[in-house]
């Protein structure tokens, strides 16, 4: 994405100095126009424009306010369902087998690994200090954990349960689950692939994590505990209402399914910048006409 937006403001005549990121180096802003990776207006007030990689690999977002719900098209009303259900259905399909084929994930995923016999919900854990827990979830990781799978001992309800790749060296986390797992016969852990733990569940619980956007693509229902950039396509659960959560997953149907492929492609399509070999020549126009507007001549 860098040298794409590179290019583009070359582009339009602008002048680009390149400087590696360091988030501690001084904000007077002594650039013309700032723009930065991973981070938001809230967290920079100095900066002008914000970029991250969000759900999928090479699907970028780029904003005046910053990303994920801080982006400032989520303040305002969205309408993915303007979509064509005929175009979004069949494309998201095509999406959907590219990240199966090629084993794509925002994570590096075992190519195989043992999935449990399906009909699971998948608590798929996150990094519990990344910022989207910190920032943009009334409940910590271990409150998650506690809930629902207290939730599924009381309930007699399947629940696997994966950890995210890079928290394996989390001892609490690991322990966490490790307790909550150790002869129950509801829970388990599972460090399978995503894409066939996914396919294989019921539903997928998720705080606000990249596995939930992943399960939409898949059709799967999601239910998210914290605040997301795809909530509107989710169940907003709550400890209290993981009942519902379930209730919700299983009543899952044909209509919930294309809202789901709707807002991954107009994600993809419009709100996104994917940087797939086959996307490129029209994401390029999209960014150009993008910055044309945002970034000052």
């Amino acid at each position: 994405m860098e040298m794409l937006l590179r290019d583009s403001l070359v582009e339009l005549g602008h002048e680009v100095v390149e400087r590696e990121w360091d988030p501690d180096a001084d904000r007077r802003g002594d650039s013309g126009f700032t723009i930065l990776p991973h981070t938001s207006r809230r967290e920079r007030p100095d900066a002008h424009l914000f970029f991250k990689e969000m759900h999928l690999p090479g699907l970028f977002t780029v904003d005046v306010d910053g990303w994920g719900v801080e982006h400032s098209a989520l303040r305002r009303g969205i309408d993915f369902e303007c979509i064509d259900a005929d175009v979004a259905l069949p494309r998201v399909a095509a999406l959907r087998e590219r990240m199966v084929t090629g084993n794509l994930s925002r994570q590096p995923q075992p190519v195989t690994a043992e999935v449990p016999d399906a009909g699971y919900i998948l608590l798929a854990l996150q990094m519990p200090a990344d910022s989207v827990i910190v920032d943009h979830s009334p409940i910590s990781m271990m409150e998650l954990i506690d809930a629902v799978t207290t939730w599924a001992e009381a309930r007699r309800q399947r629940v696997a349960v994966k950890l995210h790749p890079c928290s394996l060296k989390i001892t609490d986390l690991v322990e966490a689950v490790e307790r909550r797992t150790r002869g129950s016969r509801y829970v388990v852990e599972t460090r399978g692939n995503i894409h066939s733990l996914i396919a294989a569940a019921r539903g997928v619980f998720v705080i606000n994590s990249s596995t939930g956007f992943e399960a939409l693509l898949h059709g799967k229902p999601v239910a998210t505990f914290g605040d997301c950039d795809y909530k509107r396509v989710t169940f907003a659960a709550t400890p209290a209402t993981i009942d519902d959560a379930a209730d919700w997953c299983d009543a899952f149907g044909a209509a919930e399914k294309l809202r789901a492929a709707q807002f991954v492609e107009w994600y993809r399509t419009k709100h996104g910048y994917p940087l797939f070999d086959d996307d490129i020549e029209t994401t390029r126009p999209r960014l150009r006409n993008y910055l044309s507007e945002v970034v000052p001549r």
